[in-house]
């Protein structure tokens, strides 16, 4: 896609996660994001990563750190009692106006046709109310409905209800935000596409093109940011309801995590800890099933289809499976579970049945290349850019 002039069109990607970095899934999708527009066009990226609050710097062609953002993987650098309890809370992002300033100097700078926000809340806080340009926004995590599932989690109703106005509070700022937007992109399969949204689904950024083999002992696997909310109460839920009854049909039974912060699970009969590892194959290598025990959240889990992409069935909630659709309706390598009995009968099932589990793995597998390729991701990229674009005259097509 060419603007008249026949130069390429320019993206400003404006995110918090930075796409260099891979080694999680916020990051990752943020890498696919800006490949999958790069395709069409000429990408700059501003993140908002960096331990220093004010305008941004240049870190090489097209790149710009801009102020932090604040989550609770970061509040060890924060010394403001108020930051770092906004920190330990998990609110990610501040309203700021070095973030709008950030964004105005690197519109000044890259001159972009349009902006792409990696997030909504990013959207809400840092997009400024004077600028005209158009705008997209990647819907992975609605931090509203993110929290307004937390709060069910609550036994204290003064919490519960705390959390629940938290939650109103950010789905105002997000509606109104959305309200000026050219188009939105998602990662729920559950949510319905329309004229301006799309799915642009989360697929994993690690893809061998052939599986290790399957472990002789059978080996449950997790892998991710343990301080991050959703995987820890999901991982607690897991080991509370799950684990045990696992164990007593499996003896043998080995459950390996890996990722920040796995250390503080490792202590539970069982269960050992990879820690943060510089490779997922680490881990995959040694797992025969993985664990995905998301009971709340915003967007998809990358989790699964990197899994599936390694030769690994998957044994997750219904929620978790959920945000996928139709992609894996079906699919024998993925066993979604509407409770901690149905979850340990799938996982005792398979440990006693490795004709099944094989079967399972190659599966997971062949749903994986088909239905989650960087191609995919480039055609909804492209639709993407001619609804936020759309006068012709503004762009040409090449061949």
């Amino acid at each position: 896609m060419h603007q008249s002039d026949h130069r390429p069109t320019r993206i400003l990607v404006v995110t918090p996660t930075d796409p260099r970095l891979t080694g999680n899934g916020g990051n990752q999708r943020t890498a696919h994001l800006c490949e999958a527009f790069a395709r069409h066009g000429e990408v700059s990226t501003l993140v908002f990563s960096s331990d220093e609050a004010g305008l941004p710097q240049s870190e090489g062609e097209r790149f710009l750190v801009g102020p932090a953002h604040f989550s609770q993987r970061y509040s060890h650098r924060v010394s403001h009692p108020r930051l770092k309890w906004a920190c330990a809370v998990g609110l990610q992002y501040n309203r700021d106006k070095t973030q709008r300033a950030a964004v105005l100097q690197a519109v000044n700078d890259y001159q972009p046709d349009l902006i792409v926000y990696r997030y909504l809340t990013q959207a809400a806080v840092a997009h400024p109310a004077s600028l005209k340009l158009p705008f997209i926004i990647d819907i992975d995590d609605r931090m509203s409905d993110k929290y307004q599932q937390l709060a069910k989690t609550k036994t204290n109703p003064l919490k519960r209800q705390a959390i629940q106005l938290l939650a109103r509070f950010l789905r105002v700022r997000e509606e109104a935000v959305l309200k000026r937007s050219s188009c939105e992109v998602f990662a729920d399969a559950k949510s319905p596409e329309s004229a301006t949204r799309l799915y642009f689904p989360n697929i994993p950024w690690f893809r061998p093109t052939e599986p290790s083999p399957l472990p002789e002992q059978f080996t449950l696997g997790f892998i991710g940011n343990l301080l991050y909310r959703p995987n820890s109460d999901g991982l607690r839920w897991f080991l509370s309801e799950v684990w045990p009854q696992v164990l007593q049909a499996v003896p043998d039974c080995r459950f390996v995590l890996a990722g920040l912060a796995a250390d503080k699970f490792a202590d539970h009969p069982g269960v050992e800890s990879l820690g943060f590892i510089d490779s997922v194959s680490s881990l995959y290598d040694q797992a025969s099933l993985i664990l995905v025990p998301i009971r709340y959240g915003g967007g998809s889990n990358i989790k699964l289809p990197e899994a599936m992409a390694h030769g690994r069935p998957c044994v997750a909630t219904s929620r978790a499976v959920g945000a996928f659709g139709s992609d894996v309706e079906g699919c024998e390598g993925l066993l979604p579970c509407s409770d901690a009995q149905q979850m340990a009968e799938a996982i005792i099932r398979l440990a006693s049945d490795r004709e099944q589990l094989q079967r399972a793995a190659a599966a997971a597998k062949q749903v994986a290349d088909a239905k989650f390729s960087p191609d995919r991701l480039a055609q909804v990229a492209d639709k993407a850019l001619r609804i936020a674009l759309p006068n012709p005259a503004q762009q040409t097509t090449t061949s």
